[in-house]
């Protein structure tokens, strides 16, 4: 025996991963991933941002009263924080129901690849939707505090005026 060649092993997992096509899979599931976070956030932020506007008399006299930014912008975030959480406890129980129900959740087939966490259906699922609940509600504060600071910047009498 002799050796032709001698690499290190980063370089040949490189080129395994990528005539296997790992790493293109990797960049479109990235990909979706971002794209899906980036129009949640546009869309909560537009939604807010209406509610804003909308709000805006009821704002500008909350102002006139005493209530301080910091008030109105906790309100708005606060709105955030339970509809994400509301909507998310809601889509926990229809896919738990969509996994009960498909058999996906059954582990017949790992036999002994059990001990691996990653092969447990429920440990699995309960980390994945909670790194998710995470993310998600992230997003959601973010694009709610953006258009609820601009609101909370306002004039009393500005808001008032245009009422």
């Amino acid at each position: 025996y002799y050796y032709l060649d001698l690499s290190d092993f980063e370089n040949i997992e490189r080129n395994y991963e990528s005539a296997e096509g790992y790493t293109n899979t990797m960049r479109l599931q990235i990909s979706l991933a971002v794209f899906f976070l980036l129009c949640t956030f546009l869309g909560i932020s537009g939604t807010f941002w209406l509610r804003a506007n909308s709000r805006r008399g009821e704002i500008g006299l909350r102002i006139a009263m005493g209530a301080t930014p910091r008030s109105i912008l906790k309100n708005f975030l606060t709105e955030s924080f339970l509809l994400t959480t509301l909507a998310w406890f809601i889509g926990i129980l229809i896919i738990s129901q969509l996994v009960y129900h498909t058999g996906f959740g059954t582990s017949d087939y790992l036999g002994e690849y059990m001990q691996y966490i990653q092969n447990r259906a429920i440990p699995h699922f309960l980390i994945v939707s909670l790194i998710t609940y995470i993310i998600t509600l992230l997003i959601a504060l973010l694009g709610t505090w953006i258009p609820a600071r601009r609101a909370a910047r306002i004039e009393p009498a500005v808001a008032l005026r245009d009422e």
